[in-house]
């Protein structure tokens, strides 16, 4: 699961019957205006922009610029 907090992305997973946060969070250019899985991958649409975050084997993300 990714939460927008302001200009910070969140990244959780499921474990256990609970969430568990995934290495922290990770800052984002702008304030995310749209968030969507695509599956691997987060599609962030910013004002301007859109990014797509890939995240591999619970790490944080390497980011691809549209």
């Amino acid at each position: 699961m990714c939460v927008a907090v302001k200009k910070k992305l969140q990244l959780y997973y499921w474990k256990d019957r609970d969430f568990h946060e995934l290495q922290g969070d990770f800052g984002a250019p702008d304030i995310p205006k749209s968030m969507a899985w695509c599956g691997n991958s987060i599609c962030v649409g910013f004002k301007r922009d859109y990014y797509l975050f890939r995240v591999r084997c619970l790490t944080l993300p390497s980011i691809v610029f549209w």
